[in-house]
């Protein structure tokens, strides 16, 4: 499937017990802190291509040639 990966919302990820003020949501693919990890998020178009495979949404880093 290429370098196709699953894109990662906020919605997808969780946070640890010892989060109880629920700041710092945990992605469940890589397993770090969502704002430090570097699965594709919904809305990097400048970065990632996107495209529908079997109705879930994934990214691919978009190839500049040059």
């Amino acid at each position: 499937m290429d370098d196709w990966k699953k894109v990662v919302s906020l919605s997808d990820c969780t946070f640890e017990d010892w989060d109880t003020e629920r700041e710092c949501p945990t992605c469940p693919v890589c397993k770090k802190d969502y704002c430090d990890c570097e699965c594709p998020g919904p809305h990097q178009e400048d970065i990632f291509e996107y495209k529908l495979i079997r109705g879930v949404l994934h990214a691919r880093k978009i190839k500049i040639n040059g």
